[in-house]
């Protein structure tokens, strides 16, 4: 038979680092011969962190190992929240693996067989562990993230003004001197229009003064 475990831990996520390295000083104490760690992983994120750890361990040891998990856990204020069993009955491969070996000795076949073998005599173990970070640290991490997205903001507003302001201080200028200049215009041209209505007038006296020598040139009576 060959057997599997695995456990489940939540604590705090800033001690999940601390619980993996226990778990594998663990490992370590047994000796390669009865405990090997095989696979780690470890994340940290806002507001969580996680790991997990992958041992094989000597079946003889496997289950007093998984206890013994427990208590690291929880000098850390952590919890074990599950745990599974898995066994599978291997004697059927390992009798197909025999019985190649014995027909055509090959690597493959070989292999084959060694590996079904130590399932039988090892045990693998999965550790995972799932850190919760406190809420006052959460409200902190997100101020700093708030923090850190007002200062980017600030220096993209300071780019966009630096890029910006000379040309709008250009266009400005533009308007405020073409405006002066129709204004300048309309202020012309009503007295343009008035001088040339005097002198029509004048012309009209005149043309009456030549045909009637009583009326006055400026057109006075």
């Amino acid at each position: 038979m060959s057997y599997g475990y695995s456990y489940h831990f939540t604590l705090p996520g800033d001690v999940v680092t601390q619980a993996q390295d226990r778990h594998i000083a663990m490992c370590d104490q047994l000796g390669l011969s009865r405990c090997r760690m095989q696979e780690m992983h470890r994340s940290a994120g806002t507001g969580s962190s996680d790991g997990s750890t992958r041992f094989v361990v000597a079946s003889g040891d496997a289950r007093k190992f998984g206890q013994d998990l427990i208590a690291p856990v929880a000098s850390l204020n952590g919890t074990m929240t599950s745990r599974e069993f898995e066994a599978e009955d291997l004697s059927k491969q390992i009798a197909d693996a025999q019985a190649k070996a014995g027909e055509k000795d090959t690597v493959a076949s070989r292999m084959t067989l060694a590996e079904a073998q130590n399932r039988v005599v090892t045990s693998a173990i999965w550790v995972y562990y799932d850190g919760k970070t406190a809420f006052g640290e959460q409200i902190g991490a997100a101020f700093g993230d708030a923090g850190e997205t007002m200062r980017s903001s600030i220096i993209a507003l300071i780019y966009f003004l630096s890029a910006v302001l000379p040309w709008a201080l250009v266009l400005g200028l533009m308007f405020f001197v073409l405006r002066a200049g129709v204004r300048r215009f309309r202020d012309m041209f009503p007295r343009a229009r008035g001088s040339g209505l005097q002198h029509q007038e004048r012309n009209r006296l005149d043309e009456r003064f030549a045909h009637d020598p009583q009326v006055p040139p400026d057109g006075l009576s």
